[in-house]
């Protein structure tokens, strides 16, 4: 066989989500389309590359051989198609982002990718704001940010920067209320439970006391499933609420609120960049990641 065949990029695919299905979404088409897809490739080669059964896929050992002898010449492609965008000045295509609805990403990491966009004026940000675990791969995003530790293979998580989270209240709630001395008396008070989106439990708070680690659940009349919802009740006054330090800086400063307990804090939260393995990473996608290691809280 003389041509290259061009069901590589659809067989590669495969190869690497073990999965007609999650290989077409990755791709834009049908699974029907990739199944053919293969098919053919099968046939023009004169040799099976895939084991087929109504509930799993895997790879033949001649498959696996020839997925293994491309990867290769695949690094070698990228690497010039990044040579050859370096060689432009310029960088161009679509990144597509989620972030936490929460102000870690509306006021921490947005303004640091309005900045990105005005030096790359070529590159495009698509930014879904989610606050549920999202896979990055199955849903087709190139970046994660947040909180949570994803243990999938396929991911790299980098430590962009340590956020502290703790529990804090309005000058006004203070005022007519109090302040709470101890873990034992924050129960006596009104506290904003946040709801996780993922689950559908309270978000618990990390306190420690006398050397010991504690999870505090809040209690109280309103429950929200939103951050930013239990941010506009704490500078309400409504109540006390646990959220990252990093969510009210201006606020802090302007000493609409204070910390409450600060002694108990737990300690601090690691913030995460997320993203698939750099081996195909698009020289856009790697510049962007480069610029988002520098965010502070």
């Amino acid at each position: 066989m003389k041509n290259i065949p061009t069901q590589l990029p659809i067989y590669i695919e495969v190869c690497k989500e073990l999965s007609f299905s999650a290989a077409a979404r990755n791709l834009g088409i049908s699974t029907p389309a990739v199944s053919k897809a293969i098919s053919r490739l099968e046939k023009d080669l004169g040799v099976k590359l895939v084991n087929r059964s109504p509930h799993s896929l895997s790879l033949t050992s001649a498959g696996e051989v020839f997925y293994q002898n491309l990867q290769p010449t695949l690094k070698d492609l990228f690497a010039s198609i990044n040579i050859a965008q370096q060689s432009k000045n310029t960088l161009s295509g679509t990144i597509k982002i989620n972030l936490p609805s929460t102000s870690l990403g509306v006021d921490t990491v947005l303004p640091h990718l309005e900045s990105f966009a005005y030096n790359y004026p070529d590159i495009k940000l698509d930014l879904r704001f989610n606050d549920d675990v999202v896979d990055l791969i199955t849903h087709g995003f190139d970046i994660g940010i947040g909180t949570y530790i994803n243990h999938d293979s396929r991911i790299i998580a980098k430590k962009i920067f340590m956020g502290q989270g703790g529990l804090f209240a309005s000058t006004d709630y203070l005022k007519k209320y109090g302040s709470p001395e101890n873990i034992g008396e924050l129960q006596q008070h009104r506290c904003i439970p946040i709801r996780s989106l993922s689950n559908g439990k309270t978000r618990s708070i990390k306190l420690v006391d006398d050397g010991n680690e504690k999870l505090f659940v809040p209690e109280g009349s309103i429950t929200v499933d939103s951050f930013l919802a239990g941010k506009q009740l704490l500078l309400s006054g409504w109540g006390i609420l646990g959220i990252g330090e990093w969510a009210v800086k201006k606020e802090l400063l302007d000493q609409n609120i204070v910390p409450v307990l600060k002694d108990y804090w737990g300690s601090k939260i690691p913030i995460y960049l997320y993203f698939s393995s750099r081996d195909h990473m698009p020289l856009s996608t790697r510049t962007l990641i480069d610029h988002l290691s520098s965010i502070e809280a």
